[in-house]
């Protein structure tokens, strides 16, 4: 009873661990794209180096500098407009515009 008792644990153990999911923050984000798409807009967010990117609306671009503490993300358009977010998982990065009241915009990496 007591093998059969040790075994069942030693196999919860297992199965827990191997259904666990990463959902770190990503380390890095130079030469990344992350995008979203919803009732006909696109907007990607490309990373080029470790500052500095382009945000993409449909087929306006605009330049922007962030700062990046995991899982914390700062950025600041060329035309004064702020975006603040945070990764929820290695492949997700939830965005707010600051100045105004939208819902979190959702990019996923590409």
């Amino acid at each position: 009873m007591r093998k059969l008792l040790f075994l069942t644990a030693c196999v919860s153990l297992f199965l827990l661990t191997a259904c666990s999911k990463n959902d770190s923050a990503p380390t890095s984000l130079t030469n990344t794209s992350w995008k979203y798409s919803a009732s006909g807009s696109t907007q990607v967010l490309k990373f080029t180096s470790a500052t500095a990117g382009t945000y993409t609306i449909n087929s306006s671009s605009v330049a922007f500098t962030y700062t990046y503490s995991s899982p914390n993300i700062s950025i600041k358009e060329s035309n004064g407009d702020k975006l603040d977010g945070d990764f929820t998982s290695t492949t997700t990065l939830n965005i707010v515009q600051s100045n105004s009241p939208t819902a979190a915009l959702k990019f996923t990496k590409q």
